[in-house]
């Protein structure tokens, strides 16, 4: 009614759809007058809350978040899908070269407690050490932009579990991955969840 569509996405070339289907005037196709707002959120917690506030119309988070807002009863549902990217766990230390030399003073920037990237290293953990909490302390949240700058940085962030670009970012500046979709049979998907009253 009020001709907008209020739309959230995170800070990663992961959700490059949203930005194309609003250059091609996709959403216009339903509504030539739609006018389309865009927000940049640092995980998908916030987008879920914004969501749930009525601050949102639709965004666009990973799988774990959305599971967990739909099934504590959040009045959402999955609109559909966007794309499935790569993710990796990227360190710049030439002495770290697996989990096993992660330390507990060693922080894992992943950017937000409820994403894919926490509940990967939780599963490796799991698949290695028979302990999904091992690296629950090394945790730390931040915005993807924010952990590339401090893992380039060498500062106490030792390690990002990066999206595109920042994986691709961070491989040219000397990082690597020493773990990826790929060690887990895992891919990360990308949603966008909708209110339900868009989604009738």
């Amino acid at each position: 009614e009020n001709k907008s569509l209020r739309i959230a996405q995170q800070y990663s070339t992961i959700y490059a759809p949203i930005y194309v289907a609003d250059k091609l005037k996709i959403f216009n196709e339903f509504d030539p007058d739609l006018k389309i707002q865009k927000q940049s959120f640092g995980g998908g917690a916030a987008i879920v809350e914004a969501l749930i506030g009525g601050d949102l119309d639709m965004g666009c988070v990973g799988i774990p978040p959305a599971i967990m807002a739909i099934n504590k009863g959040a009045d959402l549902k999955i609109g559909f899908g966007i794309n499935i990217a790569p993710i990796e766990l990227m360190v710049l230390d030439k002495n770290i070269k697996s989990l096993d030399d992660i330390k507990p003073n060693h922080k894992i920037a992943v950017p937000g407690a409820i994403s894919i990237q926490q509940m990967m290293l939780s599963m490796a953990a799991m698949q290695k050490y028979n302990d999904a909490t091992k690296f629950d302390k090394n945790i730390i949240t931040m915005k993807n932009p924010d952990s590339y700058t401090a893992l380039m940085s060498e500062t106490d962030i030792v390690a990002h579990f990066a999206p595109m670009p920042f994986n691709i970012k961070e491989k040219a500046g000397g990082a690597r991955a020493i773990l990826n979709g790929d060690d887990l049979d895992l891919r990360s998907s990308i949603v966008c969840l909708v209110t339900k009253e868009l989604y009738n």
